[in-house]
């Protein structure tokens, strides 16, 4: 019955009372963790154990996906999301919007008010190893919905253009919440900035400079400069203006002179009020014909009793509020070759997913979408358009950003170009110039989800309608979304799967890439062949892999042979690595062939087939091919890059058991103390050598050591190991 009452409380540093003995005193000034008595060890170790297991609870705990039963759940149900991962690497959001006033939530809705596209985005991100939850925005809860935002690692928005006003609420406000989270660390994809600055007309006179850029577009802001500017490029040539405000072509013009008198030399002459000008809206491809001034007067105050009579659906007024309000129209020069059509890029990040060639429909000029146009379908490789997309992808892709003002921002995760041709008839298809007409990542939809949203004929529409095929798509750009969201996450974060860890060392084996005898289904053994293209393009993606997951290596190890030399080359040029040191040994290199080198795949099963039933072998482990005489350019003798190494050690051929034998003393005597002093390794290799390795790491038998060196080309397997190289996790890295 006792009672005890607190005295005081104490967590500054409080001590392990067992490991006194390994303090410092005047009598022990040599004191060290040795002097710890093995008891008392064992009683410290426990604690200290106990505190591992505690902080590791509170660390899962704090990462499991965020409560947002604070706000109005909206989505009657999740169907077709996938289940949260118990562990993820981040927790992500997908915002929506659902407008209370319209039927079924807005134009962009399945019946269970989630947008129809947003199950695939939600999934991409769940099948990356981050968490994605669904959520809306109601303005009356502004507050709130962004107190829970602020727990999420990134937040994908999802608000189609003008539904936040369209429910009531204010986009400015809802803009500026979603500014304040990326000050606060959190990524917003795409974030108000970037859908401003990408989207704007005036996006096309800021990457006028670049490959697909035309150095004649002009950005008008006020009254007096759009008068007197759009006078002086009418008078030379036929012109296209577009306003900043609109969508699916409403606003833009296709304007030319009636009596075709343009000037010979631009600012020769400007055009006179009267004269009277042929024009075309994109938006529905209708004519319309008016005078200089009747134009300018709609574009500048809309339908006045001086700007004549339009059957435009537009109001214009394209000014009104100033460049900061979004007033603005850009001119650009005509394009004769648009009736041939226009393409869209479709892009995740970095990444070109496919391409659709619009053409207008017989007569007009646009190819919005309900104007009768015709849509084909390409996939990212094709041919014929090779050279826009190495201008774009290659040449102009890492500078549009910082072009538009976004340098601290990445490109949007899902977004589109379109582009149109502005070369003369008659230009050779390698010489083309393609111009970008239009950049677009304000709420991309992904077309092969249509069927989820709903219509008057289809009020019930949801995710299980999309056909099996659809799916399959719009689920392959959802999940390249969510792998290069996750890498965009840690380089933000430097929490990657190669981020330093104390206690834990990681050697990565990278397989080499397709070589130029591989590429033809020949045995390559010793023989110093190079990387065909692709091998070199598996390189490179096996370095975007190691940099999206902030792998930085400390030391390389190679073999001796190009292939494996140039892979690495190409992979830490990649990951953006110059500085470790790379070391080539002979003893990395493949097995040796002998007398198959240079055979087909066939004929040296054939020959390994014969050589084992001479020897009686029961597996090809011990099985060497038949050998190369001294004499012979493919013995090792005769190549000067082994002139350094003693006679008797190399090989006129080799059994894979021999082949272990010669890799395993480098892996000993060089590799591991490497990785058992904590430092971050990369071996680039054949298959053979890498699998005598992992056959030590792991203990693998003589049958898994012969299946494991069938690595396909560019391969990157990474090892997990304590200080004492007991492997603690395995994982290959997938493109």
């Amino acid at each position: 019955k006792e009672q005890w009452i607190v005295g005081e409380f104490n967590c500054s540093c409080v001590g392990i009372s067992k490991c006194l003995a390994a303090c410092c005193k005047d009598d022990t000034p040599n004191a060290c963790y040795a002097d710890i008595a093995p008891e008392d060890l064992k009683e410290a170790e426990g604690y200290g154990i106990l505190m591992g297991q505690k902080g590791l609870s509170i660390l899962d705990n704090s990462r499991i996906p965020v409560d947002v039963s604070s706000i109005t759940l909206v989505g009657k149900d999740c169907l077709g999301l996938l289940p949260q991962p118990k562990k993820p690497m981040y927790k992500t959001a997908l915002a929506q919007i659902y407008v209370r006033s319209q039927p079924f939530g807005g134009g962009d809705k399945s019946s269970n008010g989630h947008r129809y596209d947003s199950i695939p985005f939600a999934n991409g991100m769940i099948n990356a190893g981050m968490s994605c939850q669904l959520i809306h925005y109601v303005h009356q809860e502004h507050d709130k919905f962004f107190d829970v935002c602020k727990k999420f690692d990134a937040i994908i928005v999802r608000c189609n253009p003008g539904q936040i006003k369209a429910d009531g609420g204010d986009q400015g406000k809802f803009d500026d919440g979603m500014r304040a989270m990326r000050k606060l660390g959190v990524q917003v994809w795409p974030s108000p900035d970037v859908m401003e600055f990408m989207g704007a007309k005036d996006a096309l006179c800021k990457v006028a400079t670049l490959n697909i850029g035309l150095p004649d577009t002009l950005a008008y802001y006020t009254e007096a400069d759009f008068a007197a500017g759009f006078k002086k490029t009418m008078a030379f040539q036929p012109r296209v203006i577009k306003q900043n405000r609109g969508s699916s072509g409403e606003g833009i013009w296709i304007i030319k002179l009636k009596a075709g008198n343009y000037c010979q030399s631009y600012g020769e002459r400007s055009c006179t009020d009267d004269e009277v000008l042929e024009m075309m809206e994109a938006n529905d491809n209708h004519g319309e014909t008016h005078t200089v001034a009747e134009f300018v007067e709609f574009c500048v105050n809309g339908r006045t009793g001086k700007s004549g009579n339009w059957t435009s659906k537009g109001v214009g007024k394209y000014l009104e509020g100033g460049k900061a309000a979004g007033g603005q129209l850009v001119d650009q020069r005509f394009c004769p070759r648009i009736v041939e059509g226009e393409l869209r890029y479709n892009m995740v990040v970095d990444a070109l997913v496919g391409i659709i060639h619009k053409k207008p429909k017989e007569g007009g000029i646009s190819a919005v979408s309900g104007t009768g146009s015709i849509y084909t379908f390409y996939g990212p490789e094709e041919p014929k358009f090779k050279s826009l997309t190495e201008n774009f992808l290659k040449r102009d892709l890492e500078y549009i950003m910082p072009s538009l003002g976004l340098a601290e921002e990445p490109v949007p995760l899902w977004w589109t170009t379109d582009f149109i041709l502005a070369s003369p008839e008659g230009t050779p298809a390698d010489q083309e110039k393609w111009i970008v007409g239009e950049f677009n990542c304000s709420c991309v939809g992904i077309s092969t989800c249509l069927a989820a949203f709903c219509r008057d004929d289809a009020p019930n529409a949801c995710y299980s309608d999309i056909s099996v095929e659809n799916l399959r798509e719009a689920q392959r750009y959802g999940d390249l979304m969510g792998k290069k969201a996750r890498a965009i996450l840690n380089m933000a974060t430097g929490r990657g799967l190669g981020a330093r860890c104390p206690g834990v060392n990681r050697i990565a084996f990278l397989m080499e890439g397709e070589t130029t005898m591989s590429a033809h289904g020949r045995c390559i053994g010793w023989t110093d062949c190079d990387l065909t293209d692709t091998g070199k393009m598996q390189a490179f993606e096996a370095g975007k892999m190691l940099r999206d997951e902030c792998f930085c290596f400390d030391i390389v190890f190679t073999s001796v042979l190009r292939r494996c030399i140039r892979t690495a080359w190409c992979a830490m040029q990649e990951c953006d690595s110059f500085a470790m040191p790379v070391i080539n040994s002979w003893r990395l290199n493949d097995q040796h062939m002998g007398k198959l080198e240079g055979a087909t795949w066939a004929e040296a099963m054939a020959g390994f087939e014969s050589a084992r039933a001479k020897c009686k072998e029961s597996s090809f482990y011990n099985v060497a091919p038949p050998a190369v005489d001294q004499s012979d350019p493919r013995h090792p003798l005769n190549n000067r890059l082994y002139k350094h190494v003693p006679k008797m050690a190399l090989p006129a051929s080799e059994s894979l058991c021999a082949t272990v034998n010669r890799v395993l003393p480098f892996f000993h005597d060089t590799i591991s103390p490497c990785v058992m002093a904590g430092k971050s390794v990369m071996v680039c290799a054949p298959g053979a050598a890498l699998a005598a390795m992992c056959m030590q790491l792991e203990g693998l038998s003589e049958s898994d050591v012969t299946s494991m060196q069938m690595m396909s080309p560019g391969a990157l397997l990474v090892y997990e190991v304590d200080p004492s190289l007991n492997v603690l996790n395995k994982y290959v890295l997938r493109k």
